[in-house]
């Protein structure tokens, strides 16, 4: 599975818009702010997941986008319960990367390519089996017509929050 340039390009766009962002509503230079105020944390250079991590008076913000059913070895299934399966061990990798846990992850937004109820309930099944019967989070569902990805039947983006 390769990734177009344009779906790069896109996404360095939107790291780059987001870090712009924050460097602005503070106040600082990208030189300040990486490492002090907020840090790009990537657990695996090979997937599309970019995370980062927002640091604010003793409270840690992590975003993370673009979690899909990318596997290991980079391929990808054609069952929508197995991506999402997977996108949620992504979520949990991009985690622990940023020093959080899933207890910590406060709101979900999960985009579907062609939303129907029976795969909407193939994902809620695999987001309870994350969350392990706990209280999930704040979820959003989004039915869409494509992803980024071509091959991908979900995506996910998770905002976790923590306290030093």
């Amino acid at each position: 599975m390769m990734m177009r340039s344009g779906q790069t390009v896109l996404l360095v766009l939107l790291s780059v818009a987001l870090g712009a962002a924050v460097c602005s509503k503070f106040g600082l230079t990208p030189a300040q702010a990486e490492g002090k105020l907020f840090e790009f944390i990537k657990s695996d250079p090979m997937r599309n997941a970019r995370t980062v991590a927002v640091n604010d008076n003793g409270t840690r913000f992590v975003y993370v986008t673009s979690l899909t059913g990318i596997k290991a070895d980079l391929s990808m299934s054609e069952d929508i319960g197995e991506q999402a399966e997977t996108a949620f061990a992504n979520l949990e990798r991009e985690l622990t990367a940023a020093g959080l846990k899933r207890a910590d992850v406060i709101k979900l937004t999960i985009y579907v390519k062609n939303l129907d109820l029976v795969e909407g309930g193939y994902i809620l099944r695999a987001t309870q089996i994350y969350f392990d019967g706990q209280v999930s989070p704040l979820i959003t569902w989004v039915g869409v017509t494509s992803l980024a990805l071509p091959e991908a039947l979900v995506e996910i983006e998770a905002l976790a929050v923590a306290r030093d």
